[in-house]
């Protein structure tokens, strides 16, 4: 494993960094729904456009309908079997 946790995690959310040099920030959030019962997860990333657009190209889909808020720094995107994540544009203060 290449990540070590960021700060002090809380009851149900962690973020973890790379252990040495660049890489992307994950932040992992305990969900309570039952269909799926997993994780969501996020991706930080200080270019959320470019990943956003390699996500895509591999496989990833766009999440249909979402409600974003003026100003959201995330993209929700689909995996192949249909499990939502996010990709966040990074932020110093996290």
């Amino acid at each position: 494993m290449h990540y070590k946790i960021k700060n002090e995690p809380d009851v149900d959310f962690a973020i973890l960094i790379p252990k040495e040099g660049d890489g992307m920030q994950l932040s992992l959030k305990l969900t309570s729904s039952e269909q799926p019962k997993r994780h969501h997860i996020d991706l930080i990333t200080d270019n959320q456009r470019q990943e956003v657009e390699r996500l895509l190209s591999i496989g990833a889909g766009k999440m249909p309908g979402w409600n974003y808020e003026d100003d959201a720094d995330y993209v929700v995107l689909l995996d192949p079997e249909g499990n939502s994540f996010c990709v966040v544009q990074q932020n110093n203060d996290i």
